[in-house]
């Protein structure tokens, strides 16, 4: 006799859980977080106007207190080990210190070199190649691809340190003012 194929049963649709939802969260923490937060300026700008209006010494103390709180929690979330093997990762560190600080500011001449770009767009380029690497871009993203996050913390706090030196100087440079 012959047996008839009977099909599959059907898939249940998989049910959203808190813990999927959580680890979703954990995954693509960073443009959840910037997306929401973008959200929450278009749709209520009064109380972010009113605190980038604290300041403390000319300066804006709620960015101060979040960059800060940023590199605090950055720097509590590093196991020692990890510490340790990026300390001693001299190659990586020092491909990073040439490429943030001097390769980097050099693709701003690129644009300069395009008479049909317009010159605030040169500009801006030649600012953002200039600046050194951010906590967004530089730790967050890093963990995010699974990168060593311990020698993206330690590049992204030392060129910051060096880029006070060295942002005025191409700054001065590549402008032409003093």
């Amino acid at each position: 006799v012959e047996q008839l194929e009977r099909p599959p049963p059907p898939k249940r649709p998989r049910r959203c859980s808190l813990k999927s939802v959580e680890a979703v969260v954990q995954k693509h923490f960073l443009p959840i977080g910037l997306a929401g937060a973008l959200l929450l300026g278009r749709t209520l700008p009064a109380p972010g106007a009113a605190l980038a209006q604290l300041k403390v010494a000319g300066r804006g103390a709620v960015s101060f207190v979040c960059v800060t709180f940023i590199f605090i929690v950055s720097g509590l979330t590093l196991k020692t080990d990890d510490t340790k093997k990026a300390l001693r990762a001299w190659k990586a560190t020092a491909f990073g210190f040439v490429s943030i600080l001097f390769l980097t500011p050099l693709l701003a001449l690129l644009p300069q070199q395009l008479p049909f770009l317009p010159a605030e767009f040169q500009i801006g380029f030649l600012i953002f190649c200039t600046m050194p690497t951010t906590v967004n871009s530089g730790v967050a993203l890093a963990q995010t691809a699974k990168g060593n996050f311990a020698l993206a913390l330690l590049l992204t706090v030392c060129t910051n340190l060096l880029g006070v030196v060295t942002v005025p100087f191409y700054l001065s440079l590549l402008l032409g003012v003093g």
